[in-house]
């Protein structure tokens, strides 16, 4: 993995209840144009082997089903049961020596899974208290990652089921690799069993760790470089998204070994203009001016949410103090252009609100930049059925709800700041698993 990540807790902050996040209401912008360059991948889309272990679970489970011995309203939790085989025989047989770590990325419910296999066997079952996760149905593999393997063309968009070209690229690749033990993952999903993956069940365990390891073979890159990377189609803007991030990487003009920033999408960019290719020039720069603006924008709004009490002219100031004209250089025009290009994602009256906020950051006019923010974020929630995070009374902050309250960053990190990936994070993370791969 190129993403260093902290461990989560075993209640996943995911789980947050509708309204929680994105108080501005700036997902579907972003997302729109993201979804202009990477098709299939989403925020969390992040690991290699999360999907190998979709495209095997589903293997099993149709098995299963076209045997009789499953019903078709039983996949998902048989599904649940095969990423709990799989989590488990990874943990249990890591090599520590290579430096082979598991986070909450890599590994969904890797906390659970570490404390269950220090207690002794394990329950492979789909019953609520032997999942790994608070809801493994909602915050697993299923959850997380069938939508981003139906739009790779990994899963039957129709029918709950694999695409017959992914059955047989796993029984030419891993059925065989299993041999044997194919039976036994079958007998541990068609009924709950204890599973000992350093005792009785090693062989398995091991047979399925191995598969899962980051070295990959040649059919496996081709595979996975075809349908995650260039989105299952042979030409198309994010195949040349992918060259273009392969070519900056493997160049040195920007780092593997960190995740996509504002300085890559730049160098981006420039090679994009240089290549002559100006549809990815025109969408990465639309990108671009929308993260100048909504990036330093919902910096600012955490920051507010540390305030209540104080006085709005006095807020202002203290922006102005910190960032003073940082923002001047903001394309105003071009900023503009970018919302459009969003489409339905956003309203006229929410595009000429953005305008408004970004002119008004462009001049350092924090105080009246704060009541627009407060307007989109009243809103915002007034569209979701909730309350407003926060109103000014008596020319004070009144601060009725706060997530995480953040300090400005300094002046000299505003015009860089990215904070919304646009998927191009997991378009670089799944990549560089793949390209990379011994």
């Amino acid at each position: 993995m190129i993403l260093q990540r902290p461990f989560l807790t075993d209640l996943d902050p995911r789980a947050r209840i509708k309204g929680s996040r994105d108080p501005l209401g700036f997902q579907p912008l972003w997302a729109a144009l993201g979804r202009s360059l990477v098709e299939n991948l989403t925020t969390v889309t992040v690991s290699l082997r999360g999907f190998t272990t979709v495209i095997l679970g589903f293997y099993y489970v149709d098995r299963l089903v076209e045997e009789g011995k499953v019903l078709q309203e039983n996949y998902t939790d048989t599904f649940l049961k095969f990423e709990q085989l799989a989590a488990y025989s990874r943990v249990a047989c890591r090599d520590e020596s290579k430096g082979i770590r598991f986070d909450e990325d890599e590994i969904r419910g890797i906390l659970r899974v570490m404390r269950n296999l220090s207690e002794g066997l394990v329950r492979i079952s789909a019953q609520q208290k032997h999942q790994i996760l608070s809801s493994q149905r909602t915050y697993g593999l299923w959850g997380l990652y069938t939508v981003a393997s139906r739009t790779s063309g990994l899963i039957d968009k129709e029918q709950v089921r694999l695409l017959p070209t992914t059955t047989e690229f796993i029984e030419a690749e891993y059925a065989r690799k299993l041999g044997s033990e194919s039976s036994a993952i079958l007998r541990f999903l068609e009924r709950d069993r204890d599973f000992d993956p350093k005792g009785k069940d090693a062989n398995l365990a091991m047979r399925l760790a191995e598969l899962m390891s980051p070295e990959l073979t040649k059919a496996e890159k081709q595979f996975y470089l075809q349908h995650l990377l260039l989105s299952d189609k042979e030409e198309g803007i994010q195949r040349r998204v992918w060259e273009n991030m392969k070519s900056l990487n493997d160049s040195g003009a920007a780092s593997w070994g960190k995740p996509f920033s504002i300085v890559e999408l730049k160098e981006l960019i420039k090679q994009a203009r240089t290549s002559g290719d100006a549809d990815l020039s025109e969408r990465s720069e639309h990108i671009k001016h929308l993260e100048s603006v909504i990036a330093p924008a919902a910096r600012l709004f955490s920051f507010l949410l540390s305030r209540s009490g104080q006085l709005v002219d006095t807020i202002a100031k203290q922006v102005k103090t910190t960032w003073g004209d940082v923002l001047s250089s903001l394309d105003v025009q071009a900023i503009r252009e970018a919302i459009i290009a969003t489409g339905a994602a956003t309203s006229s009256e929410e595009l000429e609100r953005l305008v408004v906020l970004a002119d008004q950051l462009k001049k350092a006019d924090y105080r009246t930049g704060v009541e627009t923010m407060l307007e989109r974020n009243r809103i915002v929630m007034h569209d979701r059925g909730a309350a407003p995070w926060m109103n000014i009374k008596k020319g004070k902050l009144d601060v009725r709800l706060s997530e995480e309250p953040r300090e400005l960053p300094p002046r000299k990190e505003v015009r860089s700041l990215w904070a919304n990936s646009y998927f191009l994070t997991s378009l670089k993370s799944v990549g560089y698993q793949i390209v990379k791969a011994g």
